[in-house]
């Protein structure tokens, strides 16, 4: 495959950094994540963010089910045509599409190397699908990959820890380096697999985690009592054997489901 350089120039394009596009020049991990992303069984398997198809063209060797892609450059979504003929391309804000209609009730698997600016906003939206994905292969920046996998009582650790630990395993594969891309981002990258959990996470516990960490340094009766009223936050603090003037970050994910129990918003 050409370097993206000469194929961009030759479709009168560059890298835009508004769109976070940094292209995976690394045959060692495009052959990885490809890999790791057929290890699921699945029905269809979708890519979002193709770019110029460095994983797109793998993908294509070696499923065994219908691939999708989500492109939202107009130049690049030609370029993958006349790549790729007759691929099922789906042009646009992935953010806009209508998720679980293109899902229509299938087993699916995902493929992405994230764009950086969006990663938060389209992990949930895959995680928020009424039938989640089987797995999802994602490359974010090394700091948000952080974020995710934090620990409790730790500077990275909030809502997106809590509620993508409760509803997902998942496992590191492995640290990118700058020079896996082209143009090289500032920063490291990170793979991470997420493996759903079977239980589905009740409305009223997200919004419980994501009320808890609106104001990370307030205590969590202060912060929960706008949303909850009524209700004796500090108490069941105490019964579950923290502090009532404990903070949101003290919680581990499973403590967020029993305060959740114990507030009485839903039966775990």
């Amino acid at each position: 495959m050409s370097h993206p350089k000469v194929v961009l120039d030759s479709l009168g394009a560059a890298a835009r950094k508004s769109l976070s596009q940094n292209f995976l020049i690394s045959p060692h991990w495009a052959d990885k994540l490809v890999r790791a992303s057929l290890e699921t069984p699945a029905e269809a398997i979708w890519e979002i963010g193709p770019g110029l198809g460095a994983l797109t063209r793998g993908l294509l060797m070696s499923a065994k089910v219908p691939v999708t892609v989500f492109e939202f450059d107009r130049k690049l979504s030609e370029h993958l045509r006349v790549s790729f003929p007759g691929i099922h391309l789906v042009e646009g804000d992935v953010l806009k599409q209508d998720l679980a209609s293109h899902q229509a009730g299938k087993r699916v698997s995902v493929l992405s190397n994230l764009p950086y600016h969006l990663s938060s906003a389209i992990l949930f939206k895959l995680a928020e699908l009424p039938s989640p994905p089987v797995s999802l292969v994602l490359t974010f920046q090394r700091e948000f990959a952080a974020r995710v996998r934090a620990f409790p009582r730790t500077p990275d650790y909030g809502a997106l820890s809590v509620l993508l630990q409760l509803q997902f395993e998942i496992e590191s594969l492995g640290v990118l380096p700058p020079g896996a891309f082209y143009p090289a981002p500032d920063i490291d990258s990170e793979a991470l697999r997420f493996v759903p959990k079977p239980a589905a996470l009740p409305p009223e516990l997200r919004l419980l985690v994501k009320t808890a960490f609106e104001q990370r340094r307030k205590q969590l009766p202060s912060n929960l009592k706008k949303k909850f009223p009524g209700i004796q936050v500090a108490e069941i603090l105490q019964k579950l054997g923290f502090s009532p003037l404990a903070r949101a970050e003290e919680l581990a994910p499973a403590d967020f489901v029993a305060l959740g129990r114990e507030m009485g918003l839903f039966i775990a």
